[in-house]
């Protein structure tokens, strides 16, 4: 503030702040700042967070020095943007799925085999009948595309996965010369006994 200037007081009239009173400073183009160093935004002040005062009034609201906050005291950091009308989205913590080893080295394999699985999957059709007369009726490939759509409309994922998930074991299993039914334990005590009879 210039020599000569006139000291200008306010009280807010909103925020938690409201009854505080304080004095102008200085502004620019985005906030006005007080001698008690804290601020508000040009938003607020425009909107009338804060009511002129005298210099009168200014005295006898205002405690002593404690009243303002130790500007080397920053303020909080949600207090500001309260202030500054900032609004802070949440920040959504990223969940990092753990992958088991044995998966981390699968998926890191360049050179990998085609593996075949036989999977058959039951699904309901119209007869001959109905498909003769759709097809009469409509395009034969309308007709089929829509009995498809159909079709998928009513499948079961949890199902197909099951059923996938069995076809692609069987295969693996297969591949791999293992007996199904027979545990690990059980096969490595199998191999064992192999390796003694040597």
């Amino acid at each position: 503030m210039e020599a000569g200037e006139v000291k200008k007081y306010y009280r807010w009239n909103q925020t938690s702040r409201r009854g505080q009173v304080e004095e102008y400073m200085a502004e620019t183009e985005d906030a006005v700042y007080f001698s008690s160093g804290r601020f508000c935004s040009k938003e607020q002040w425009d909107s009338g967070f804060l009511d002129l005062i005298s210099e009168e009034e200014f005295s006898q609201v205002a405690p002593p020095i404690e009243q303002y906050a130790n500007p080397d005291l920053p303020m909080s950091e949600a207090e500001f943007n309260a202030m500054a009308g900032n609004v802070i989205e949440p920040i959504i913590p990223v969940v990092v799925i753990e992958k088991s080893p044995i998966r981390l080295i699968l998926e890191k394999q360049k050179k990998t085999v085609s593996l075949a699985t036989d999977f058959n999957l039951d699904v309901s059709t119209p007869t001959d009948k109905v498909f003769e007369l759709l097809s009469m009726m409509f395009d034969e490939d309308e007709v089929i595309e829509e009995i498809i759509n159909s079709i998928l409309d009513k499948l079961d994922l949890k199902t197909i996965e099951e059923k996938i998930r069995s076809s692609v074991k069987t295969s693996i299993y297969k591949f791999y010369n293992l007996e199904e039914n027979v545990t690990s334990k059980k096969r490595t005590e199998s191999v064992s006994e192999l390796a003694e009879e040597k």
